[in-house]
């Protein structure tokens, strides 16, 4: 499959994937930077966001994000697709991940923490250490679905 977000095709139900990944986020951004540029894009309307971090803590550039449902993607494409978050930095580029799932980005980067499923959905919140590798931004109500 394409991992190119195609508006027309989510719209119509042609495309019924949930998971995406966003690519360019400056290294320099804070989790409550991110937060708030994803958090008007997002509100309600994603199971997780998983921020993966490198060994000394920081995000490496890019996040995972899984929606509720394939129509909540378009509204985050269209606000953040395209923008440059700091200058010099290249512009967010949001994709379809390879990674389908919510419970598939659990496994992968950070499988059997409940922290994750109980998240404030207001806010990021770093991992404890047994899911190194993750920030978390909001679970949705009604938990994770696959």
């Amino acid at each position: 499959l394409n991992d190119e977000i195609d508006v027309v095709a989510i719209e119509s139900g042609a495309d019924e994937r949930t998971t995406c990944i966003v690519k360019n986020l400056p290294k320099g951004m804070t989790k409550e930077e991110i937060e708030e540029v994803f958090g008007q894009a997002v509100v309600d309307s994603y199971n997780i966001f998983v921020l993966p971090k490198s060994p000394q803590g920081a995000h490496v550039g890019f996040g995972f994000v899984d929606f509720v449902n394939p129509l909540a993607i378009v509204a985050f494409f269209t606000a953040v697709n395209g923008t440059q978050l700091a200058p010099g930095e290249a512009a967010v580029e949001v994709r379809y991940s390879k990674m389908q799932g919510a419970v598939r980005l659990q496994k992968a980067f950070g499988s059997g923490n409940p922290g994750v499923a109980n998240s404030d959905a207001s806010s990021v919140s770093e991992m404890p250490s047994s899911c190194s590798g993750m920030y978390s931004l909001s679970e949705s109500e009604g938990g994770l679905s696959d």
